[in-house]
C-alpha cells in the first residue's frame, strides 16, 4: 500500500479572514441595494400598526425583525461559514489532542502494570510445577511488550506520527503472549491450589485488590485498544495524507489482531483434539481429523430427522462437535464419543425459536440445544462451517472450469459430462483443502515461541 506519511495529525489552519478592498465595496454596494426596502417595509409596517390590536402590531414586528435578520445573515454569509470552520477545526483538534493524550497516559499505566506484574505475581508463578518454564519464558516476552509501549508513548509525545509504522513490526510479539495466555489460563484451578502465595499478593495496596488474571490479560485488553485509538483519530483528521497513515495502520493492526487471535484459536484447537481425538469411536472407516481444526462441541437435546413428510427422533444422539471440514453428531456412553453421523457439507442452515435445521446433500436434521445460548453460538460456528466450505467448493469450481478450458480440443468439442462437477469431487477437494490450509496453520512459528 503507497501512503504519503505527514509529519503531523494536527493541522495548522488560517486564524485570520482575508478580503480585499474591492470585495468589502461590492458586499457594501449590494447591501446598500436593500435600503429603499427596509424603508417602505418599515413604513408599511408601522401604517398598519395604527389602530390595531397588539396581537397584530406584535405579528408585524416579528415579520419585519425575520426580514431585516434575512439580509443581515446574507450580507455576514462568508463571515459565518469562516466562524463556523475554524470553531470545527478547534473541536477536532481538541478532540485529537484528548485522544493522544488518554493514549499516553494509558500507555504509561499499561506499562507499569506490566511491570508489577513481573516483580510480583511472575516471581512465585515460576515456581509452579506446570507452567513455571513457560512463565520464564514469557517474560522476554512481556520485556519487548513494554519496550514497545513506552517506544509508542515517546513517539505521541515527541509528536512525530508517521514514527508510529516502525513499531508495526514488533507488534508480532502479541502472536506468542496470546499462546501463552491460553496455556497458562486452562491451568489456574490448578496453579491457585497449588500457590496460595497468589492471593496474599493479590492483597498488598499496590495491587489494588487485582488477581493474577487481571493482569495477564491486559496485554490482550491493550491490542485490542489500539484499532479504537486509530479509528477515533481518522473520525477527527480532516487532512489527507493524515489519513492514509491511519489508514495505513489501522489495516496492519486489524490483520495482526486477526493473526494473533488465529494463533491462539489453533492452539486451543490442538489441546483440545488431544483430549478429544483418543475418546472418538467410529462404526465405520474412521476419520483422520488430526489436521483439521477443532472449533466446537456441547451437550444436545436431541437431534431429529426428517424425510419427505417423516420424521425420525435419533434417540441415540446427544452431542456434537463441529470441525473445520467436518460436524460428528454422536452419543456419549462412559468416557467414549461414539460417532452416529457425519456432515461434510452443509447446503442450508434454518433458525427456528427452539431448534435449528440442517439441509446436508444427504440428510435434512433438526437440532435442539439444551439453551439459547447454546444455539446462537452454533448458528454463528455453523454458518462460518458453511461459508468456508462454499469457498472451498467455488474454488474448485474455478480451478476445473479454468483446468478444461485450457485442455480442451477446438477441432473435438467433447459434451461435459454430469459427473463432471459431483459431489465425491468437491469433498475430496474440500478434505484436500483442510488439510493444506491445517498443516500451514500448524507450521506458525509463533506457536512453538513458548
Amino acid at each position: 500500500m503507497n501512503i504519503t506519511i505527514c509529519p503531523q495529525l494536527l493541522d495548522s489552519f488560517g486564524t485570520e479572514f482575508k478580503i480585499n478592498d474591492s470585495k468589502i465595496n461590492l458586499r457594501a454596494f449590494e447591501l446598500s441595494l436593500h435600503f429603499p426596502e427596509i424603508v417602505q417595509r418599515y413604513r408599511d409596517m408601522m401604517i398598519n400598526n395604527k389602530s390595531k390590536k397588539w396581537e397584530i402590531v406584535q405579528k408585524n414586528v416579528l415579520e419585519f425583525k425575520e426580514f431585516i435578520n434575512t439580509i443581515i445573515n446574507e450580507a455576514v454569509q462568508p463571515e459565518m461559514i469562516y466562524l463556523q470552520s475554524i470553531e470545527e477545526k478547534e473541536m477536532k483538534n481538541k478532540e485529537i489532542k484528548n485522544i493522544i493524550n488518554e493514549v499516553i497516559k494509558t500507555e504509561e499505566e499499561y506499562s507499569k502494570d506490566i511491570t508489577l506484574y513481573l516483580k510480583t505475581y511472575a516471581k512465585v508463578l515460576i515456581k509452579s510445577k506446570f507452567v513455571g518454564e513457560l512463565v520464564r519464558n514469557s517474560e522476554v516476552v512481556l520485556l519487548n511488550i513494554i519496550g514497545l509501549s513506552n517506544k509508542i508513548s515517546k513517539i505521541l509525545q515527541s509528536k512525530n506520527y508517521s514514527d508510529l509504522i516502525l513499531c508495526l513490526d514488533s507488534l508480532s510479539v502479541y502472536d506468542s503472549y496470546f499462546i501463552f495466555y491460553e496455556r497458562i489460563v486452562s491451568v489456574m484451578p490448578k496453579i491457585l491450589k497449588e500457590l496460595p502465595q497468589l492471593q496474599e499478593i493479590k492483597g498488598r495496596p499496590e495491587m489494588k485488590n487485582l488477581g493474577v488474571l487481571d493482569f495477564l490479560i491486559k496485554p490482550i485488553q491493550r491490542i485490542t485498544k489500539y484499532p479504537l485509538f486509530v479509528k477515533n483519530l481518522k473520525e477527527n483528521v480532516e487532512d489527507l495524507k493524515d489519513k492514509n497513515l491511519l489508514e495505513f495502520l489501522d489495516n496492519y493492526l486489524n490483520e495482526q489482531l486477526n493473526k494473533s487471535n488465529s494463533s491462539q484459536k489453533c492452539f486451543s484447537s490442538e489441546k483440545e483434539k488431544e483430549i478429544i481425538l483418543p475418546l472418538l469411536k467410529w462404526k465405520g472407516k474412521c476419520i483422520d481429523l488430526s489436521t483439521s481444526m477443532f472449533i466446537i462441541k456441547s451437550s444436545i437435546v436431541s437431534v431429529t430427522q426428517i424425510e419427505k413428510n417423516t420424521m425420525f427422533l435419533l434417540k441415540e444422539i446427544n452431542y456434537c462437535i463441529l470441525f473445520d471440514s467436518h460436524l460428528l453428531l454422536s452419543r456419549i456412553k462412559g468416557s467414549k464419543i461414539y460417532i452416529e453421523k457425519v456432515i461434510t457439507s452443509i447446503l442450508l442452515i434454518e433458525e427456528f425459536n427452539d431448534h435449528i435445521t440442517l439441509h446436508s446433500r444427504k440428510n435434512v436434521l433438526s437440532i435442539c440445544f439444551i439453551s439459547k445460548a447454546d444455539q446462537r453460538l452454533w448458528i454463528t460456528k455453523l454458518k462460518e462451517f458453511k461459508e468456508n466450505q462454499d469457498k472451498l467448493i467455488n474454488s474448485f469450481h474455478s480451478l476445473s472450469s479454468v483446468s478444461s478450458l485450457g485442455n480442451k480440443n477446438l477441432s473435438h468439442p467433447r459434451r461435459p459430462t454430469a459427473g463432471s462437477f459431483d459431489s465425491i469431487k468437491i469433498e475430496n477437494a474440500i478434505t484436500q483443502q483442510n488439510l493444506h490450509r491445517t498443516m500451514s496453520s500448524a507450521s506458525n512459528p509463533s506457536i512453538s515461541l513458548l
